[in-house]
């Protein structure tokens, strides 16, 4: 998608694909460092403004990060959407945890989790399974617009987070 998006190309054997190729690979360490230096500040932010609000709000950044690959159209600035992608990334690994956990009784909270991942890896097999023809059916083959779909996705996660119940507001 970044490829073809901003670069123009998908001829894997073009320079301007290459060009993209490093531009991804830019991407992906701009957002892991983001998202281990933002996962030190994910306990604080928690804290004070509460698991769930603080859950949607980087939801909400990762979604945004997300949808503007496709608006966003200068790839020198790419590092802001990584930014953004490292943030919701942090959150997602910490978050959905401390808030099941602290709705578990701690006798079976082992059971639950493993429970809970198969709420994680299930869809992440159908969408890995199912997306490519979306993307080629649906989508005009352009594959940035899968983006687009999973920042909106994220979106309206953090809408439905009014909807789970939760009153503690400490993180484990």
């Amino acid at each position: 998608g970044i490829t073809s998006h901003y670069f123009g190309a998908s001829d894997t054997t073009s320079e301007a694909y290459n060009l993209g190729s490093l531009a991804v690979n830019n991407i992906f360490a701009n957002y892991g460092l983001a998202s281990f230096f933002f996962s030190l500040a994910i306990p604080f932010i928690a804290k004070g403004i509460g698991l769930k609000i603080s859950y949607a709000l980087y939801l909400l950044i990762g979604g945004l990060s997300l949808i503007s690959f496709y608006f966003m159209r200068d790839p020198d600035f790419l590092w802001v959407q990584a930014i953004g992608i490292g943030v919701v990334w942090a959150a997602v690994l910490i978050l959905p945890y401390s808030i099941l956990a602290d709705a578990l009784p701690a006798g079976k909270m082992g059971t639950y989790m493993g429970i809970f991942n198969f709420f994680i890896v299930i869809p992440q097999i159908v969408v890995g399974t199912v997306m490519g023809p979306i993307v080629k059916n649906f989508l005009g083959n352009e594959a940035i617009l899968a983006l687009v779909v999973g920042g909106a996705v994220m979106m309206v996660g953090a809408l439905l987070l009014i909807f789970v119940p939760y009153k503690k507001a400490t993180i484990h």
